[in-house]
């Protein structure tokens, strides 16, 4: 439907996309960039609301990978309510 492309600024790039009729807002990007942003987090069972423990999880286990010379990217989605390109 409509792509951001992606912006040093920002360290992430967006895309909203329509599936099954709803709207849904998907970025990618810096890891720090995007949990910065989110206020959920998907557990592996449920979608629950993401903590400060969850945070500093994800920081430490990215912060490891970039030790051992690993890339990290972030992905992230939300349901839009409204959207007008």
């Amino acid at each position: 439907m409509h792509q951001y492309g992606f912006d040093s600024v920002r360290k992430m790039m967006s895309s909203v996309r329509i599936v099954d009729e709803k709207k849904y807002l998907y970025v990618k990007g810096s890891p720090s960039a995007i949990i910065e942003r989110c206020t959920q987090i998907y557990d592996g069972k449920k979608i629950r609301k993401i903590t400060e423990e969850d945070k500093d999880q994800i920081e430490k286990y990215v912060e490891e990978n970039a030790n051992n010379a690993m890339r990290n990217i972030s992905f992230a989605y939300k349901p839009l309510e409204t959207y007008d390109a």
